[in-house]
């Protein structure tokens, strides 16, 4: 029965994704390399990146038949993240703005999996390591989902929501991907174990499937 229950779960998650607006929030699951800023080594810790879902198109955006990338550099481009939250943060994302750096905002997909980019050029991004540093960049170096290929090969634009409908679920990771974090305290990295993508909280609130778990997908 619970089975069936969050197999239901899963698909009004998905019929969702086609009527309702909302904004995918990527997590990234690791653990710490090191007893270093508030982390403990071996220790889980979330991060998860709320993605603009209905951003509009730039003309730093790349869909060509080997990548799809969602980009911004500057304050007049739609920004790629909306929010960071976690048990790996404190504090509350703000966009960087001209007086102490440009954003630094990047979703990249290609062969060899995801990249995702959120820093400040200059100054840093308002949130914290759990020691009360100030993070200036979280970068994960590229990942591939077990049991997923990513389709990178479309040539016109498409919406971060439109385009991670097809990817709703928690995944395990391939290979040994790394989540790097560089701080005002001092740098740190993550290994990644798992990876989910969901609405974010509100729609999930919504549909009323705050309390189901979306099945785990394997290679």
């Amino acid at each position: 029965m619970k089975k069936l229950l969050s197999c239901l779960a899963v698909c009004l998650v998905f019929a969702s994704a086609g009527f309702a607006a909302y904004d995918p929030v990527i997590t990234i699951t690791g653990e710490a390399q090191d007893t270093v800023l508030g982390y403990q080594e071996g220790q889980e810790y979330d991060f998860s990146f709320v993605v603009n879902g209905s951003r509009t198109e730039h003309n730093i955006d790349s869909f060509i038949s080997d990548r799809n990338s969602w980009y911004s550099e500057t304050l007049e481009q739609k920004p790629v993240f909306t929010e960071l939250y976690g048990s790996g943060v404190s504090g509350e994302y703000v966009r960087p703005d001209s007086e102490n750096g440009d954003p630094w905002e990047k979703i990249n997909i290609e062969s060899d999996g995801i990249y995702i980019t959120l820093s400040s050029d200059y100054s840093d991004i308002n949130s914290e390591t759990l020691n009360g540093s100030t993070i200036s960049k979280l970068n994960a170096y590229p990942f591939l989902l077990a049991g997923l290929t990513f389709d990178y090969s479309d040539t016109s634009y498409v919406t971060p929501q439109e385009y991670f409908s097809d990817y709703l679920g928690e995944y395990s990771v391939s290979e040994q991907p790394v989540l790097n974090m560089i701080s005002s305290g001092g740098d740190t990295a993550f290994d990644i174990t798992s990876v989910t993508i969901t609405p974010e909280p509100a729609t999930m609130a919504l549909l009323g499937l705050g309390g189901f778990i979306l099945r785990k997908r394997r290679a």
